[in-house]
This record gives structure tokens, C-alpha cells and sequence, in this order.
């Protein structure tokens, strides 16, 4: 199953005060991964996500930024099998003007559910 957000963050989020947008799912296995900031944000968009209260994307505790950029990661092997079953994404924007997006595409193997 293919999952796909855009996220429009304005200029009154920060890293003090970041966007949250939950990313619903289902029960299953995170295979591949995608961020992708289209032309514009000269590096001033970010964005982490967290499964509960772990950030997971990335795990350094960091941040995906960039222009014009995709984030792509293949072989993810994360699993969702609590509920819950979604993840959070947190976004800021550091400029003074503009409103930027990013789109986050999630594949994602269902699995039944386990008796």
C-alpha cells in the first residue's frame, strides 16, 4: 500500500513550535520511504517524524531539509504493529514570506493482524 501526504507549513512554525500532521496507517511494515521538497524552500522547510514519542526519520535526531530535493530510502523494515498505528510528522518553516510543502510517500506491506 502506497501512503502520500503534502504538508503545507507557514511561516508561523518553528523549531520551538513545530507543525504536527499525523500520518494514519495500518497495521504492517514500513518498506520504502520518500520525502520530497519541491523548488522553492532554499533550504528554510523541515520536517522529522516520529512513531510516538521516538523520533524514527531520520533516527540522528536531526532533520530532512532541502530544495528541490527527494529523500529516498529503500529497505526500511520499520514496523507499525501497535495502535495507534500512525506516525507523526513535524514540520517548520524558517522563512520570513512563504508557505512551503513537502510530500512524504510511504510504502507499506499490510500484515493480518496476529491471534
Amino acid at each position: 500500500m502506497i501512503y502520500e501526504w503534502t504538508i503545507s507549513t507557514d511561516t508561523s512554525y518553528s523549531a520551538s513550535n513545530k507543525l504536527p500532521t499525523p500520518l494514519k496507517l495500518e497495521f504492517g511494515l514500513i518498506i520504502e520511504l520518500f520525502v520530497d521538497f519541491p523548488p522553492g524552500p532554499a533550504g528554510l522547510h523541515f520536517l522529522h517524524i516520529n512513531h510516538g514519542l521516538s523520533q524514527i526519520f531520520p533516527k540522528t535526531k536531526g532533520f530532512f531539509h532541502g530544495d528541490n530535493r527527494l529523500f529516498g530510502f529503500r529497505s526500511v523494515e520499520y514496523p507499525v504493529f501497535t495502535e495507534p498505528y500512525e506516525l507523526t510528522a513535524f514540520t517548520w518553516n524558517d522563512s520570513t514570506r512563504f508557505v512551503h510543502d513537502v510530500s512524504i510517500y510511504i510504502n507499506l506491506i499490510r500484515m493480518g493482524s496476529f491471534v
